[in-house]
């Protein structure tokens, strides 16, 4: 267990430190690094069931964290919770392709917020491959969300 916190904290804060490279001035706020926690804790539980159920609370805290959506939103219908949460990460997907690398978070806060929604999806698909013991497929979940961001601001556009 201790192997697989470490080995997945240590990719977690790389993911995170590539993808935060977007931003100017870096956001301080510490959610980046509270949203690898939150992604690396459903990797610690067994068995499978628990494991799953793990995973899905660690999303919607991740979206809360992430997103400023409240979890109580999503009973009873669940419109208060997915129309914002939808809302929220298309806006922040657009508007990511559509400014100049880095952006001012401040400026743009649903670019930043989905940048923390990939800082917590690639940081829980690494915590997951290292708890099942898949070292390649850990590797290329670690190539992906830290290499991905290392590409784009390569290019200087």
């Amino acid at each position: 267990m201790l192997r697989t916190i470490v080995l997945a904290a240590v990719a977690g804060l790389v993911i995170a430190a590539d993808w935060l490279r977007f931003e100017e001035p870096r956001s301080g706020d510490g959610r980046a690094f509270a949203l690898v926690a939150i992604a690396i804790a459903p990797a610690l539980l067994r068995p499978l069931w628990l494991r799953l159920a793990g995973i899905a609370v660690s999303v919607v805290l991740g979206a809360w964290v992430a997103f400023s959506v409240s979890p109580f939103a999503v009973w009873p219908g669940g419109d208060g919770y997915f129309g914002p949460l939808g809302s929220h990460f298309g806006h922040g997907l657009v508007d990511f392709y559509d400014f100049r690398l880095p952006f001012d978070p401040v400026r743009h806060p649903q670019s930043h917020q989905v940048i923390l929604a990939a800082i917590f999806g690639f940081s829980l698909a690494v915590a997951l491959a290292v708890a099942a013991r898949r070292p390649l497929l850990a590797v290329v979940c670690v190539l992906v969300g830290a290499g991905w961001p290392a590409t784009v601001l390569a290019g200087g556009d």
